[in-house]
């Protein structure tokens, strides 16, 4: 049965849409994972722009649906508006290095209305220290992937595979580097479909991590944001097949 995590969803072109949408590939994914298994998941919705990077206002509706190993995330609302759902599982013990791997496929929709697709892996350790572990291809310059640096600000990486394909799916995957004695992080490498960067500016390595929190302890944070760009309207995004594999 599927499972639907709603907030002021709005019956309309956009919902009913993606509904019809989603449905035909509910049967597609087996899944199987070593840290992270979705449906041993609940999501967490929030919608307070103070907690979105990429919105400005709250959306009309944001929609976060599990289905058979995947997850579908709808979003409609004006002009920069942008919704947040998470999911978290407990951090693995005397992991150092964790590859963040999903296939993705946004809407037809997607290439008009989304100005990012955002997908952050958050690592608190026991002492809630938190590792922002913050990536997003940004749309808005074509396709461009962006990691968050020391001070939370996106800076481009200088990978820029190429816009998402609408209706397609695109292996991604993101290797982060965690030192827990520096208490810093570091992405590795990018890799979108065929292309894999691992020419990341020394700049943007050994970002520091947020001591004492107040984040949930021994955790990875697993966060999908999506957002309007510049024009109100809506779209979607699949994903499936979501790995966290660590040594």
């Amino acid at each position: 049965m599927k499972k639907i995590l709603s907030i002021l969803c709005v019956v309309g072109v956009f919902c009913g849409a993606f509904a019809v949408r989603n449905n035909s590939i509910a049967q597609t994914t087996s899944y199987t994972t070593s840290y992270f298994n979705i449906e041993n998941t609940t999501s967490a919705i929030d919608i307070n722009p103070a907690n979105i990077n990429v919105g400005e206002q709250p959306p009309t509706s944001f929609i976060d649906e599990n289905w058979g190993g995947g997850i579908t995330t709808t979003v409609v609302g004006p002009a920069y508006s942008a919704g947040l759902s998470k999911r978290v599982v407990a951090l693995p013990a005397n992991v150092h290095q964790f590859t963040f791997s999903y296939q993705i496929r946004p809407s037809q929709t997607a290439t008009i209305y989304a100005q990012v697709y955002e997908t952050d892996l958050m690592i608190v350790d026991a002492s809630g220290n938190r590792f922002n572990g913050s990536c997003q291809i940004n749309n808005y310059e074509g396709g461009m992937w962006q990691i968050a640096n020391a001070s939370g600000g996106w800076v481009d990486t200088g990978f820029k595979p190429g816009l998402l394909p609408p209706d397609v799916w695109t292996q991604v995957s993101v290797v982060y580097l965690v030192n827990w004695q520096k208490l810093t992080l570091s992405v590795v490498s990018i890799e979108q479909g065929s292309q894999v960067f691992s020419g990341i500016a020394p700049a943007l390595q050994n970002i520091p991590a947020t001591q004492k929190s107040g984040w949930q302890p021994s955790i990875l944070d697993v966060q999908i944001q999506d957002g309007m760009d510049s024009e109100p309207g809506g779209f979607s995004r699949d994903m499936r097949n979501i790995t966290i594999q660590g040594q």
